[in-house]
């Protein structure tokens, strides 16, 4: 058919299937995944991914602030000991609203 693309499955028939072969194939998406999971770095990924849905579920007692609260006095702070990644425009704490922004 005009416009489909070879092997898209859009507009083809269904391969056939050989009767010697009746042994089901593993699913598309097991494959993907030990394939992902032979990667060098999917270690390093899968850390950074369980990180942030932890930070997300303990925000509540991780964040050291409110992330909403203003403090126009402080405002664009430079990162130091009480706001390690400093503070907005407004005095917010950028740590307390990274924390709370993977939610």
């Amino acid at each position: 058919m005009a416009g489909s693309t070879r092997g898209s499955g859009f507009a083809e028939s269904p391969p056939a299937i050989p009767a010697a072969s009746a042994a089901p194939r593993p699913e598309r998406r097991w494959i993907v995944l030990r394939r992902a999971a032979r990667a060098r770095l999917a270690p390093v990924g899968a850390a950074v991914v369980l990180l942030a849905a932890l930070g997300a579920v303990l925000a509540p007692l991780v964040a050291p602030h409110d992330p909403l609260k203003q403090n126009l006095g402080n405002a664009l702070a430079r990162p130091d000991r009480v706001h390690p990644l400093g503070t907005d425009n407004v005095g917010r704490d950028v740590l307390s609203r990274m924390i709370w922004g993977t939610r």
